[in-house]
């Protein structure tokens, strides 16, 4: 068996599309083509791999991982959904915290006797954004906390410009209190012959594999995503990279990645307004939006695979300088 030590990344059973799930994949990936020796992980008794999206990433059994790693040598990440249960995996261990609002959601309401971050197991912690980074690092003042970039693929989420848009509407079915009010706001307005929402299509996300979702976004004009509490907040880029009018509340990791805000959170009135000036403006004065859209896929393309590539690489080299000497 080889001394160098071995990276294995938990990754949950089930094939429902989730970033998270996507950015583990991932890192296995860079590892691996950057001389490395990582692997994903599922639970279960059956050989399983995420097939939403096309990947030919090195998976093995939750057996497989139980007979191979060695704790005192390899590194295991974990999701920080775990919660207390990140504490029940043997050996060294990174907490991959891709939002920090599921993260201590998964701590309930009990009293904690010490958290996985304090753990002397636990060598490292990655997150998605800046914003998560600040507020970790703010609970946990001695960690130290590693931003790995997300990457947003254009070969993939392809740019559509707006005179090819259909009067599609597609929206994130995430924040439902502010989602469906919006929606039935829009849809009775139209009942009303107050705006021209009887011309659009609504599509809602939600079970749609990669590239699904990636034509979706190409066919629609705009794109609605009301969830504040994210740990990045990568539709939103997906839907700026194909062209969409992107909405969304200037809020947490979304603060700094929406070029235009037209209203505060929660301000329903305001976000049908600015859906119905949109619609309004189909098909013939799409030209005013043209800012808002170079201005989203400029943003989009700061997501890239090489910047993912240079900050996966980036923290693993300090954990292993910092574990291996």
């Amino acid at each position: 068996m080889s001394d160098n030590p071995r990276i294995y990344y938990y990754c949950y059973r089930h094939n429902t599309p989730r970033g998270g799930q996507k950015h583990t994949y991932r890192h296995v990936d860079i590892l691996n083509h950057n001389g490395f020796d990582a692997v994903a992980f599922h639970p279960g008794e059956s050989d399983f791999r995420l097939s939403w999206f096309e990947n030919d990433t090195r998976v093995i059994s939750e057996a497989e991982f139980f007979s191979s790693v060695c704790p005192e040598r390899d590194f295991l990440v974990l999701p920080e959904t775990m919660g207390m249960h990140i504490l029940e995996f043997p050996g060294r261990k990174v907490i991959f915290n891709k939002n920090i609002f599921l993260g201590f959601q998964a701590f309930g309401l009990d009293a904690v006797p010490i958290y996985p971050y304090q753990s002397p197991e636990v060598v490292g912690v990655f997150t998605v954004s800046e914003h998560n980074r600040r507020l970790l690092q703010f609970a946990f003042p001695r960690l130290v906390v590693d931003k790995v970039d997300v990457e947003i693929d254009e070969k993939v989420f392809q740019y559509r410009s707006l005179a090819s848009k259909k009067p599609q509407i597609v929206c994130a079915t995430k924040n439902p209190e502010i989602l469906l009010p919006v929606y039935h706001m829009i849809r009775s307005r139209a009942a009303a012959g107050l705006n021209c929402g009887k011309q659009f299509e609504w599509i809602f996300l939600e079970q749609q594999t990669e590239v699904e979702t990636a034509t979706i976004l190409g066919d629609s004009l705009l794109f609605l995503f009301f969830s504040v509490a994210e740990g990045l907040g990568r539709m939103p880029l997906e839907a700026m990279a194909c062209g969409c009018i992107s909405v969304a509340f200037s809020y947490g990791p979304l603060k700094c990645m929406v070029p235009q805000h037209e209203f505060e959170y929660a301000d329903i009135v305001g976000l049908v307004q600015f859906v119905e000036k949109v619609m309004e403006s189909y098909p013939r004065e799409l030209e005013q939006w043209d800012l808002r859209i170079s201005a989203g896929r400029e943003i989009a393309r700061r997501y890239s695979m090489k910047n993912q590539e240079v900050t996966v690489l980036k923290a693993w080299s300090r954990i292993y300088r910092h574990e291996t000497i």
